[in-house]
């Protein structure tokens, strides 16, 4: 993770374990976090949370990691940026499943489903 004190936060992941670190170490900066790594083919269910529109809030996806960047100011009072990730071998690469946003207010746990 890169950034902070006032700048962007970076978040590059380069395997899908150990979401508490991940959750504190954001804490650290100042923002709510809620992320959660599945299984292959996995997904969590939809109306988890209610959205907040985050412009800036960006995703990049390579073979080998996630690279998430949360601009300043995006996770405000109350919000908590929630992440939700599954990776799927393929004969010839892998097949990422994630989806991330800021909700406003609670956030229900993840309802594992099939991955659409």
């Amino acid at each position: 993770m890169s950034g902070g004190n006032g700048k962007e936060i970076t978040v590059k992941i380069t395997r899908l374990e150990g979401a508490p670190a991940l959750q504190k170490a954001l804490r650290e900066h100042g923002i709510a976090a809620d992320i959660t790594y599945l299984p292959p083919g996995r997904a969590c269910g939809p109306g988890r949370y209610s959205e907040v529109d985050t412009p800036g809030l960006s995703l990049k996806t390579s073979a080998d990691d996630l690279e998430v960047t949360i601009p300043v100011g995006a996770v405000g009072e109350g919000d908590t940026f929630v992440l939700s990730a599954a990776v799927t071998p393929l004969p010839n690469g892998v097949q990422a499943n994630v989806h991330f946003g800021v909700a406003q207010g609670a956030v229900a746990p993840c309802t594992v489903i099939d991955a659409p």
